[in-house]
């Protein structure tokens, strides 16, 4: 007998000695068979047919015959079934979790082609509980070069994803269902549209999280995947909508509308179709209001602390876009409490041309204080009224002069912080400003 069989033996005897009631379970092995065939019924040879138990960490796998047939013997338990084609360029992969095999089983498995989704879009981009979507796409060959028609709603799975689910559990290995994972596979029916074009409608379960701003829509078709995605609203939110014009009364598609709440940093996201309008479903909060025309010679739009209660419908004229002289500021230093007259002169960016007839509510004007707020402070991340940065729009009037010139008067708050003896004043229409920095003067 050789040392290493002497080694294991006395093991074993020591094992015993140890624990002479100990008794080892009985392993029950099963046979486990069948056919991989292609989605015409020929064959696939030299695919991998795997069963790996993710509880155990335990696997078998094996590879067909040109029949296309597999035969193993693995062990009672739940598996991961997959199944790799690798000698072929043109299908997709199988995966399967959670199946239970509990005695011999003939298991045949066809593979879908391998494919492409492009364009996947979903409308609208917010959504609440219990209401319903649609969604669109494409899908191509494995390379994008030509487009795959003729596929089956059968075929198709569909799952909603919150990622934002607190748990170690990987939903990649079981596919587990709950508020954050829903299959609504059964509750959808694929269509094509048009050559290589599908379309689906889905309901958004009325239990399902509202937790993220984001969910992710997967489409599986085999185990290709085509993702989109749309934000979830609770089943007590409020639209907020309205149409966007330039101040010549068109219409201006393609503005980026966003509503932020930096409280609960939570937010909602839309752009106007065509004719100008936009609508979003989100929560009711107080909200910063951004409208940004992208490519249209037009000035975009802020608003701080806009408490959204009901829905509401909310229409802005956005200006041209402008070039502002520096601000003209009488006296430059001055005082807490002490009047500041202050001028200044519009002009169009694209022409240069004078920009008359600009109404008061179109400006906003702050006064800031960067020097002695806390280090750290992003007051462009959550802007609203403190010490350092106080909102003056409402407690001024911008009158307008003649050629495009215009003027207002303002204090200096007393809840202004004033250490450093500097101020920066901002007058903003738009995302067009002006600046101009004012010198405090002691109070003697």
């Amino acid at each position: 007998m050789n040392a290493f069989r002497k080694l294991m033996l006395s093991g074993a005897v020591a094992l015993l000695l140890l624990f002479p009631n100990l008794v080892f379970a009985p392993v029950t092995y099963i046979n486990i068979s069948g056919y991989i065939f292609d989605s015409n019924g020929n064959p696939v040879e030299s695919a991998w047919v795997s069963f790996y138990d993710a509880t155990n960490e335990t696997g078998t796998a094996n590879q067909t015959l040109a029949s296309g047939y597999y035969n193993m013997s693995i062990p009672a338990s739940t598996y991961i079934i997959g199944v790799f084609p690798v000698n072929s360029t043109t299908l997709g992969n199988y995966f399967q979790p959670n199946v239970t095999i509990s005695s011999d089983t003939e298991l045949n498995i066809t593979l879908v082609p391998l494919v492409s989704f492009a364009n996947v879009e979903v409308a609208p981009e917010k959504i609440s509980q219990g209401d319903t979507g649609t969604v669109t796409f494409d899908v191509t060959n494995a390379n994008g070069s030509a487009v795959f028609d003729g596929l089956l709603d059968v075929n198709f799975r569909v799952w909603l994803h919150d990622w934002s689910e607190s748990t170690n559990a990987s939903w990649w290995n079981t596919h587990y269902e709950n508020n954050y994972h829903a299959n609504i596979t059964d509750s959808v029916t694929v269509s094509e549209s048009s050559s290589g074009n599908y379309t689906f409608t889905f309901t958004v379960p009325s239990d399902f999280s509202s937790a993220n701003s984001w969910t992710d829509i997967q489409i599986l078709y085999g185990e290709n995947h085509g993702w989109g995605g749309f934000q979830v609203a609770s089943s007590s939110s409020v639209t907020f909508s309205g149409w966007i014009t330039a101040s010549n009364g068109t219409a201006l598609a393609d503005v980026s509308v966003g509503l932020w709440d930096p409280d609960n940093e939570v937010g909602a996201w839309s752009n106007t179709n065509a004719s100008g309008y936009y609508s979003m479903i989100t929560e009711i909060g107080v909200y910063t209001i951004n409208m940004w025309p992208g490519d249209a010679d037009v000035g975009g739009f802020w608003l701080n602390g806009y408490n959204l209660t009901s829905s509401t419908v909310y229409n802005v004229t956005l200006t041209a876009r402008a070039d502002f002289t520096p601000l003209q500021l009488n006296p430059s230093n001055a005082r807490v409490g002490e009047t500041i007259s202050v001028s200044f002169t519009i002009t169009a960016q694209d022409g240069g041309a004078a920009m008359t007839g600009v109404s008061d509510s179109s400006f906003n004007i702050w006064l800031h204080n960067w020097g002695a707020e806390p280090q750290g402070s992003n007051w462009w991340e959550d802007p609203t009224s403190n010490q350092y940065h106080q909102d003056l729009s409402d407690d001024v009037t911008v009158t307008e002069g003649s050629g495009g010139s215009y003027s207002f008067s303002f204090e200096v708050p007393s809840g202004m912080n004033v250490t450093g003896g500097w101020l920066d004043l901002e007058v903003r229409m738009g995302d067009s400003g002006g600046w101009a920095g004012l010198q405090m003067a002691s109070s003697t």
